[in-house]
């Protein structure tokens, strides 16, 4: 996504979506599990949510494949690595895109260069229930955001 290039120039840590003091850790479905421990070759990087939703281990703070810098399992990541500062929330009955306000992007700059959004929308649509589990986003909860569209 776009928002990586700005990443790559932040001034401030550059490491906010592998920090978990603000954010909760990745989920990632089966299929993602499976991608990446085929990647990895190990099975202690994740705990088990329920039948088909996981979530990366932390370790003393951070992601447990954030290493000198950079995503060790880039290719790999989980969808919801993906979207981050999007996401996608359940309000009521519905779901919708968000982006987290972070104080170091462009908010219209973001939405406007990251035209792939909607894929990635879409191949949560199979386990958006588990995605959106609220128990999944106490951290993020607090954070501001901006709705960008209703999902349907």
């Amino acid at each position: 996504l776009g928002c990586y290039q700005d990443c790559t120039n932040c001034t401030l840590s550059g490491e906010c979506c592998s920090h978990f003091d603000r954010i909760n850790s990745p989920v990632l479905n089966k299929e993602e599990l499976i991608k990446i421990r085929n990647f990895i070759s190990n099975n202690d990087f994740y705990k088990k949510i329920s039948d088909n939703l996981f979530q990366l281990k932390v370790e003393d703070g951070k992601c447990i494949f954030y290493k000198n810098g950079k995503c060790s399992i880039y290719e790999y990541r989980p969808t919801d690595c993906k979207l981050y500062p999007f996401d996608i929330i359940k309000n009521g009955l519905n779901y919708y895109l968000i982006l987290y306000l972070l104080d170091c992007i462009d908010s219209d700059k973001m939405i406007r260069e990251n035209p792939e959004i909607d894929n990635l929308v879409q191949s949560v649509i199979p386990w958006i229930e588990q995605f959106t589990d609220e128990r999944n986003y106490t951290k993020m909860k607090k954070l501001k955001y901006e709705v960008i569209k209703e999902i349907k």
